[in-house]
């Protein structure tokens, strides 16, 4: 009777120590693919589009953008577009609470929204490219070395744009401490309302038919750090 007990004691420890080596390469091969998983979400894929973006690793705002990878006029690439106005298909005539949440559509006219753009810009330094066509084809840009704007409750004010150089003319540093401004809600220094936000149209005008809006963390052609892709 005790050959009889042993014999499955030794069968029942040898299921247990089967078990345990599948729960091992079970446990194991789930790990790889984890490690699999975060390697192809870390790799900066090198094509324009719209990708998931964490600004701030301490928090849990994360958000679509649309991602440039274009060099643009000699200052690198991995842009993030925060407005994009190219025919006319969105309106641009919007209220508050739709300038701070962004609209339109992120692969093509659209803008990101000044909370998203806010939260980008306060993790570091970012340069801000302005590019303009006409309808001649003809192209004109301004770039500006620090970029800079205030939260909800400071207006959005313009803080920085810092040293301009580029071929479409100084349009934006003498507005610098101007808070945001919608039709809604006039936040100017004008004695009258001027519904055209600070930054927003570049004196838009009607010789101009194409503008984009864009930014990235300064002197870094591949962002790197906090700004998670």
């Amino acid at each position: 009777m005790d050959n009889k007990i042993q014999v499955v004691y030794n069968r029942i420890d040898e299921s247990f120590k089967k078990l345990s080596e599948q729960l091992q390469n079970i446990t194991t091969s789930t790990a790889q693919r984890f490690t699999e998983l975060e390697q192809k979400q870390g790799r900066r894929s090198e094509n324009s589009g719209v990708y998931i973006m964490q600004p701030d690793a301490s928090n849990n705002l994360t958000f679509e953008v649309s991602r440039d990878w274009t060099n643009n006029h000699g200052f690198g690439d991995n842009w993030i577009v925060f407005q994009r106005r190219l025919d006319g298909s969105v309106n641009f005539f919007r209220n508050w609470t739709e300038y701070k949440q962004g609209f339109g559509d992120l692969r093509g006219e659209h803008w990101l929204g000044l909370e998203k753009l806010h939260a980008i810009l306060k993790t570091r330094r970012h340069e801000l490219l302005i590019v303009l066509e006409d309808f001649d084809g003809v192209i004109a840009y301004a770039h500006y070395d620090n970029f800079q704007i205030g939260n909800e409750s400071e207006k959005y004010v313009l803080k920085s744009v810092g040293r301009y150089s580029g071929t479409a003319g100084d349009s934006i540093a003498y507005q610098r401490d101007e808070e945001f401004s919608t039709y809604d809600q006039d936040n100017d220094k004008a004695p009258f309302h001027c519904a055209l936000s600070y930054f927003l149209f570049v004196r838009w005008s009607k010789s101009v038919e194409a503008a984009v809006m864009i930014t990235k963390t300064k002197g870094l052609a591949h962002d790197g750090g906090d700004d998670d892709w």
